[in-house]
């Protein structure tokens, strides 16, 4: 930096100050990233997820003959990809070598490693150090990332040093679900009888990642309709009764209905179908097939 002073046209002090250069670490890491997809509804509902980290380490010229390391997480608690993302580890063989923000070095969470090339800063290949989501998780649909300092001690040095920003990691949530009727039959009946009881329910299973929208079809136009009716009554008023549908307890339509995410543990909802009276109706049996389709959505 450069002070130069002006008073009354004199030049009255010139100034030059440099900045000492940045110690260079003991050793140096580089990873590449890592990008996975984790449904808790799908296979990673019962798989753990397993992906190898390439986790190289140079030695630098202060020659340090071994090196031990760990990964730190970006929030302080719970080891979790962002801030709500799956809960995670970091292992190598069966040591957890990943702590969370603020945790001081802690050797019984470090990997250790001996410099074949010592003082050379040639990368080397650190081995078995693998990431790990165990499956099942309930966790909202969303795209969650993690960027990972290592903080180490090489053998020439007992001072923790820590290098920013070895490895990102980015864990792809897609907004999934699963729907069934009581007994995972994807298909029913609602019997309505003699149409002595005017409502009739069905409960239904929704298992999602993320929020999802209902539409609604009906084959008869929301109406049911008499079975092999006579001549000139296919569409007369005492050959057909009308219904409305709901799910949840909103009621469904011509367009599409929107809901919040239930979870991986799922929620049961109802499916709700109220027809109106059937005074002054021809005798027969009456019909209709509605078909409610769910689908993910990323957003409500």
């Amino acid at each position: 930096m450069t002070c130069a002073c002006l008073r009354s046209g004199w030049l009255l002090m010139v100034g030059v100050v440099t900045a000492a250069a940045a110690q260079a670490g003991c050793a140096s890491f580089t990873a590449p990233p890592i990008s996975v997809s984790y449904d808790p509804l799908g296979a990673q509902g019962s798989a753990q997820i397993v992906q190898p980290i390439t986790l190289t380490a140079a030695s630098d010229s202060g020659s340090p003959t071994a090196v031990m390391g760990q990964f730190v997480d970006q929030n302080s608690g719970s080891l979790r990809i962002g801030t709500g993302g799956p809960l995670y580890t970091i292992m190598r063989s069966y040591n957890r070598v990943v702590v969370p923000l603020g945790v001081t070095f802690n050797p019984s969470f470090a990997f250790d490693y001996d410099f074949m090339s010592v003082g050379t800063r040639k990368a080397e290949m650190i081995p078995g150090v693998n990431f790990y989501i165990d499956p099942g998780q309930d966790v909202a649909a969303g795209v969650y990332r993690e960027n990972f300092d290592l903080q180490y001690q090489c053998s020439s040095s007992t001072a923790t040093e820590t290098q920013s920003g070895v490895l990102q990691i980015v864990v792809n949530v897609p907004s999934t679900l699963t729907a069934s009727l009581a007994g995972g039959s994807t298909a029913g009946t609602l019997d309505f009888g003699d149409f002595s009881s005017l409502t009739r329910t069905a409960m239904v299973g929704v298992y999602s990642t993320g929020p999802y929208a209902i539409s609604f079809s009906s084959a008869n136009a929301r109406a049911m309709k008499l079975q092999n009716p006579p001549p000139g009554a296919v569409n007369s008023s005492n050959a057909q009764i009308p219904y409305v549908v709901s799910f949840a307890g909103a009621a469904l339509s011509g367009g599409t209905t929107h809901f919040p995410r239930t979870g991986v543990g799922g929620t049961s909802l109802p499916l709700t179908v109220t027809v109106d009276p059937a005074l002054d109706k021809r005798a027969g049996v009456y019909h209709d097939v509605i078909t409610v389709t769910f689908t993910p959505l990323t957003a409500l």
